[in-house]
């Protein structure tokens, strides 16, 4: 009987000392333990250990012998206290997560060698992990289209829209996705990539789009694209029941054309400008001025499509216009509206010989008759004086008067020359009280000093303390902030996001009272934003799920996080 005790004692000891005492380790894991045919395959590794056995070295990875380039998705903390015959004892373990990347493969069973990284000046490795790869199905429910919105073929300087519309009827966790009509390789991108949630019949749809300019000439294709994922549903505890195999929706190649412009009838005026135009050239103020006085002309463009291309950059250069007219060389302001572009130009007449402001010209490529048009303005009519000139009268025209009117203009000039007394209002006669200084003027102002010392002191003193409170409740939810960024589970994501952006809005005083669901917030300021990214966020995470949508997630909460104060 002593001796089964004595052998429980010792084994129980072997066990703890092994946990406590325990070497560094590395784990290896491929992302939902299935992979898709000729998708790329995504793995996690874990390396746990100590301080005191050194950090891992990223470069350092080895898949059977050849260096395998990882990601640094963050490191953990775990605090650990043992108390041994009234001897307290902590211990501190760390958790450094990696993804890494391989090639698709063929549709089987696969063992993945051994990984290995040097942890301080040791090599540890992990074991063989074995993996599916399955072949993806198609889903009816799930499709992908791929379209361009606008005229094509497309002229440089021309612009158009790349979408795509994702149906699908039941929740989809995205694994891998190929979509180059975002990405628009050989366009320039206008603005940011849009997202919209829509609804046909059963189906929901997920709308893409990107708006691009043409840059070059040339045949650019697309494709084809496609978007992998599992489907699946939650149950009652939230928890996600895949279906496996994973499904795939997949777009045809799309071709874009890209024409270069004619240079056959291009007129010297042209500077770019795409589309099918109007325009209207105004003059804005009076029209009699003296030489240098400063004018504004007003030019409205309008059109249904290509305002963009519009600029106006070689209207200083028409030839007529720069020889009577000195323009500013600060740039016109630009009204942008919905269907018209307006320009305001400053002008300068250069002589009195000007009479008018001479006919302007607008070129653009007409992409209806796929040839170039001008449009020609009326001349503008113009009064120029010269204002540094006096004006002179001829004798033939003096008018000889009677001699009382001639002595009595005389009056009227030495009246009008002679020199009148200037009154000041507000002036008034000084009296003795006057020429005593007040109280604030003399040193019985001193006796002021103790006071304003006083109470600058009280001041500082009740910021100091409120500032010591703010600190110690907001380093609370910057605790709770940075323990929901070591999350990459999309659900415990989001709950521990709501609850550091809520306790944030309390601690910052945007809440009167502290709730727990963010459903609860009000809908304005700051509180707005917040109710807002999160309910984002858990369409994302409940719905549909982009690759790396999680670092955005963090990314955007973080700007969140930092902007309430």
């Amino acid at each position: 009987m002593v001796k089964k005790i004595i052998s429980s004692v010792c084994v129980l000891f072997f066990c703890f000392s092994t946990f406590l005492f325990s070497d560094p380790s590395l784990s290896v894991e491929i992302q939902g333990d299935v992979a898709t045919e000729g998708s790329r395959i995504i793995g996690i590794i874990t390396v746990t250990y100590s301080k005191e056995d050194g950090e891992p070295n990223a470069d350092s990875f080895l898949l059977e012998e050849e260096p395998l380039n990882v990601r640094n998705l963050g490191t953990s903390t775990s605090f650990r206290v043992t108390e041994i015959n009234g001897k307290r004892e902590s211990e501190t373990t760390l958790f450094s997560k990696y993804q890494f990347e391989l090639p698709g493969r063929d549709a089987g069973l696969y063992i993945l060698p051994p990984i290995s990284v040097l942890v301080g000046n040791s090599r540890i490795e992990s074991s063989g992990v074995s993996f599916e790869v399955l072949s993806p199905s198609i889903n009816p429910d799930f499709r992908l289209q791929a379209s361009i919105e606008g005229k094509t073929p497309l002229y440089p300087g021309q612009r158009a829209r790349f979408t795509y519309l994702l149906y699908y009827r039941e929740a989809v966790d995205v694994s891998v996705q190929e979509l180059p009509l975002l990405e628009a390789r050989g366009f320039k991108t206008i603005g940011m990539k849009t997202e919209r949630q829509l609804r046909k019949g059963q189906s929901h749809v997920m709308e893409l789009s990107q708006e691009v300019e043409a840059m070059e000439p040339g045949e650019y294709y697309f494709g084809p694209s496609y978007i992998e994922g599992f489907a699946y549903q939650t149950d009652f505890f939230g928890r996600r029941r895949y279906r496996r195999p994973a499904i795939r929706a997949q777009a045809n190649t799309v071709s874009v054309e890209v024409l270069p412009l004619p240079e056959e009838g291009k007129p010297s005026s042209f500077d770019g400008a795409i589309g099918v135009f109007n325009w209207d050239v105004r003059l804005l103020g009076n029209a009699t001025l003296g030489v240098g006085d400063k004018l504004q002309l007003e030019i409205e463009v309008s059109g249904h499509d290509g305002l963009h291309s519009v600029r106006l950059a070689r209207l200083s250069e028409q030839s007529e216009l720069k020889k009577h007219f000195r323009m500013s060389s600060l740039p016109a302001q630009v009204k942008d509206g919905e269907l018209s572009k307006t320009f305001i130009y400053e002008l300068r007449p250069l002589s009195s010989d000007v009479i008018e402001i001479p006919s302007l010209q607008l070129s653009f490529f007409n992409t209806q008759t796929k040839t170039y048009e001008t449009l020609f303005s009326n001349p503008i009519p113009l009064t120029v004086e010269n204002l540094l000139e006096p004006k002179q009268t001829l004798p033939s025209q003096k008018i000889a008067s009677h001699p009382k009117e001639e002595a009595e203009e005389e009056r009227n000039i030495e009246e009008s020359l002679e020199i009148k007394k200037i009154e000041i209002l507000g002036n008034y006669t000084l009296s003795s009280e006057d020429l005593k200084n007040s109280w604030y003027k003399t040193l019985k102002i001193l006796w002021l000093l103790p006071v304003i010392l006083f109470c600058s002191l009280m001041h500082y003193s009740l910021l100091f303390l409120f500032k010591r409170k703010d600190r110690r409740k907001i380093l609370l939810a910057e605790q709770y902030f940075i323990q929901a960024n070591e999350i990459n589970d999309p659900a415990r994501f989001f709950l521990a996001m709501e609850k550091a952006l809520i306790t944030r809005l309390w601690e910052s005083r945007l809440l009167a009272i502290q709730i727990k669901s963010y459903h609860d917030l009000p809908g304005e300021g700051k509180c707005a934003e917040v109710k807002q990214f999160l309910s984002e966020i858990e369409e994302q995470g409940f719905s549909f799920q982009q690759t790396g949508s999680m670092e955005q997630m963090k990314e955007n909460a973080k700007k969140i996080f930092y902007e309430i104060s």
